[in-house]
This record gives structure tokens, sequence and C-alpha cells, in this order.
């Protein structure tokens, strides 16, 4: 038989029941895991008006292409539409998930049809996107988290938009 010291004896006794205690713990602990959420997609309703945005102002930029000699009438108009895509991408920018979404269409395609590159065709596509952010502002729901920037820059735009109209026809 193999003699064992008390002092190594002890030590080993001390070393498993301190191993137990820390399994003890290990086991007997509850442990919290965070589950990463995605983050909020947008409304539909705003990258549905950021689209007709998009749409609007590549038929500003055909007809400022195609009607050079209107040009300097079409141009601070576009620059207007230009404006109103940052501040809705802006907007936007209040819910991080609106560069995630699968459901908003790349800049270029659409299922809407294209705006006609006339001042007609502008003039027509300005008052319904007008009627789009008027119709939009008035039925915004008023308990949704940011209504309070969202409701008044709708308004906004579609004043202006409808200006637009006017100063086409």
């Amino acid at each position: 038989m193999v003699e064992i010291s008390r002092r190594t004896l002890l030590s080993r006794t001390v070393l498993v029941a301190a191993a137990a205690a820390g399994t003890g713990l290990g086991v007997t602990r509850t442990v919290h895991h965070r589950v990463a959420l995605p983050p909020t997609p947008p409304p539909q309703r705003l990258t549905a008006l950021l689209s007709t945005q998009v749409r609007l102002l590549t038929g500003y930029q055909r007809a400022v292409t195609a009607l050079p000699d209107q040009a300097a009438r079409l141009d601070p108009l576009r620059g207007d539409v230009a404006a109103h895509g940052d501040a809705l991408r802006g907007l936007l920018e209040n819910y991080p998930g609106w560069r995630l979404n699968p459901t908003l269409p790349p800049a270029g395609a659409s299922s809407a049809p294209a705006v006609v590159a006339t001042v007609a065709g502008l003039t027509g596509a300005s008052k319904a996107a007008a009627a789009a952010f008027s119709a939009a502002c008035l039925t915004w729901p008023v308990t949704e988290q940011h209504a309070s920037q969202i409701v008044p820059m709708l308004g906004s735009i579609s004043a202006c938009l409808d200006t637009h109209g006017q100063v086409l026809s």
C-alpha cells in the first residue's frame, strides 16, 4: 500500500472539495442569455412615400435632360424634390432597420409607372405625389413613436409639391 502524508491527503481533499463547490455553483447559477432582436422596420407608408419621391425626382431629371429650354424653370423644382428625398431619408434614420428592410425596392425599380418627361407629366406627377403626401400626413397615427417629426415633414412636402403643380400648370 502506498503511504500518503497527512499534508498530501489534506491538500487533495481541499482541492476536490473546491472543484466540487465550483461545479456546484456553475450548475445552480442561472445564466441569462441575451438574444439579439432585429431592428424595427420603418412604416411601410414612409418607404412608399420615399419611392414616390424617387420616381418624381427621376422624372424631373429626365425632363431637364429632354427639355433644355425649360431647364431654368425646372432646376429649382428638381432641387426641392431632391431635398425632400434627403429629408425623408433623415426621417427613416429614426428606424434602424430601414436599410435592412427587404421589402424596400431599389431606387430604380418600382411597380408604379415612370413619370413622363414633359411639363404636363411633371404637373400630374407632382399633384399626385402631393395628394399621397397629404393623405399620409392626415392619416398618420398620432401614437406612432416619431409622429411629431413625421407629420409636419409630410405636410410641408405636400404643400411644396402642390405648389410645384401650380407653378408648372
